[in-house]
């Protein structure tokens, strides 16, 4: 499971992920105020991250990983 947070200087980040043998799904995973979760494995990969202008310096996300086992 990954977890993650964006500072309110990130203009976006998406995750693009694999569905029927392709990489074809995108959701945008730097929201305000939001956490993003969900479930691996799964085929993804993320795009850079998009600063708002001017905020380059500020614009940070970070990733929380965590591993379960599901029995």
């Amino acid at each position: 499971m990954h977890v993650s947070l964006s500072t309110p200087a990130v203009a976006g980040q998406s995750l693009v992920y694999e569905s029927g043998g392709h990489f074809c799904q995108q959701i945008e995973l730097a929201t305000l105020g939001g956490i993003t979760a969900y479930r691996l494995p799964l085929w993804h990969y993320t795009t850079p991250l998009q600063a708002r202008p001017g905020q380059e310096q500020a614009a940070r996300r970070w990733l929380l990983l965590g591993t379960f086992l599901y029995a």
